[in-house]
């Protein structure tokens, strides 16, 4: 794959803007090399498959957390704790 350099807009709130541009100033760098290096981390951090591993797990326990509470909250009986009485 050839390196080749590709602009484009990236629409985010203002705070969100003055915070990056802080950071960078901080470390010495203008505002698009902190954010060409947060893209390029997060894209690594995105494809590795123990970060892969590590998001499904955590949405799988707020998932279930959430299926908890509701069956607390409403008083939901599953067909498989009807069927062991």
């Amino acid at each position: 794959m050839t390196d080749r350099t590709v602009v484009f807009t990236v629409r985010m709130p203002s705070e969100d803007y003055r915070n990056l541009h802080l950071f960078a100033r901080s470390r010495g760098l203008c505002d698009s090399e902190l954010a060409r290096q947060i893209l390029h981390d997060g894209t690594r951090r995105m494809l590795d498959p123990d970060e892969i591993n590590r998001q499904f797990d955590r949405e799988l326990a707020a998932r279930l957390e959430g299926a908890e509470r509701i069956r607390e909250e409403f008083g939901v009986v599953l067909a498989a704790d009807v069927s062991s009485e």
